[in-house]
């Protein structure tokens, strides 16, 4: 497809997305999706829940009507667009905000992705974007280990392993279990970062527990 296809399908999903996850929750979601982002994507918005209304937009990568889009970049755009929707629903921002001011925004960001994935999975409130969410992780991880920067023992590298290893064993994305073994192989060179990055994820996971039926109004992770 072209990129103008491309985009009136993504902004069609979209629209169908957030009808359905709206009917769900009870709120009315107004999402757009704008393509002018230059590094990755993210979701600007307003959340008024006396209203239970949310409003706003996801801002996807940069993309020309006339350029022709791949199966896998259009898969990747589907997983952002499917991720920057649970934003608003199940961030507490007051409290990341809390996290970024006091220097660990990063790790809190990656334990929030964990979680607003992992409770949308077993919410099943987006089975048709689910594979495509594990795929394009894939891809990343992928990347990430061609690169070699990608050391898990490393603290430098905490946020990020701790993302990966949650999608793997707390979202359990088939697609991601081939990277368990390198994960923990790293961490064992460090038992001390392992034990913390398991206390998150056992934290994330107690959340997803605890707030199964209101994590749209209560989740305070």
């Amino acid at each position: 497809m072209n990129g103008l296809t491309c985009k009136s399908a993504i902004a069609k999903a979209m629209n169908g997305i957030t009808k359905y996850i709206g009917g769900l929750t009870k709120h009315t979601i107004q999402l757009d999706v704008v393509f002018n982002n230059t590094v990755t994507a993210c979701t600007a918005y307003q959340r008024d829940d006396n209203a239970a209304s949310i409003t706003g937009c996801v801002s996807l990568p940069v993309l020309d009507d006339d350029t022709i889009v791949e199966k896998s970049f259009y898969e990747k755009l589907v997983a952002y667009t499917a991720h920057e929707i649970l934003h608003p629903l199940l961030t507490n921002f007051d409290v990341f905000q809390q996290a970024g001011s006091r220097g660990y925004g990063d790790l809190l960001n990656c334990a929030e992705d964990v979680f607003i994935e992992a409770h949308s999975s077993r919410r099943v409130w987006q089975a048709g974007a689910v594979p495509m969410l594990g795929r394009a992780m894939a891809r990343l991880m992928d990347e990430a280990q061609a690169q070699g920067g990608w050391h898990t023992g490393d603290p430098n590298s905490a946020a990020w392993t701790l993302k990966c290893l949650g999608y793997i064993d707390v979202v359990k994305y088939p697609e991601l279990q081939r990277f368990r073994p390198f994960i923990m192989k790293g961490l064992a060179l460090n038992p001390e970062l392992h034990r913390r990055i398991k206390l998150v994820l056992d934290e994330v996971e107690r959340q997803l527990t605890h707030y199964s039926e209101n994590a749209v109004t209560h989740h305070l992770l």
